[in-house]
């Protein structure tokens, strides 16, 4: 047998041992894809069982004053007056500040300091009442409001099965 001939062999033999390797490892790593793919599944299937769909209002309340786009009510007075409003009508709210802008009939860009109100639970009704005392409290023209379904929950941590308390 010449020297070609045994590297050939010792080639061919090289090339199957791989295959098998290749497979074998394909197998185990397709094995171990699916297992966390499902065990992800499971999560978010945990995750999806913990969620309740609720109505989820958003309100934009600008504070410079309609008449003389001014900042009249201090943002402390404007958070304070707007929380009290809020606290006649709903249970709970999620309150935040940031600075807006927008272009008026006369095409000047006003901006101001704005306050964000989000709302969960609260009825349609309820937010209605909170703009109307909220427009003429702090004398404004409009309030920006969004809504839709959003998942929420409350987390209390992850329990661990058979663990007391």
């Amino acid at each position: 047998m010449d020297e070609n001939t045994k590297r050939a062999g010792m080639m061919q033999k090289v090339i199957v041992v791989l295959l098998i390797a290749n497979l074998f490892a394909t197998g185990i790593l397709g094995f171990y894809t699916v297992s966390r793919i499902h065990g992800i599944h499971e999560i978010e299937e945990d995750m999806d069982s913990m969620y309740d769909p609720a109505e989820k209002y958003t309100i934009y309340i600008g504070l410079n004053d309609k008449d003389t786009y001014e900042q009249i009510i201090s943002t402390e007075d404007g958070i304070r007056m707007v929380n009290e409003i809020c606290s006649r009508y709903v249970d709970g709210y999620t309150m935040q500040t940031a600075k807006g802008g927008w272009v008026d009939e006369k095409n000047i860009l006003t901006e101001e300091n704005t306050l964000i109100y989000s709302f969960y639970g609260a009825s349609e009704e309820q937010i209605m009442q909170i703009m109307d005392d909220v427009l003429k409290e702090l004398n404004q023209n409009s309030i920006l409001l969004t809504y839709g379904q959003e998942n929420s929950a409350y987390y209390y941590g992850h329990e661990k099965e058979g663990q007391d308390d």
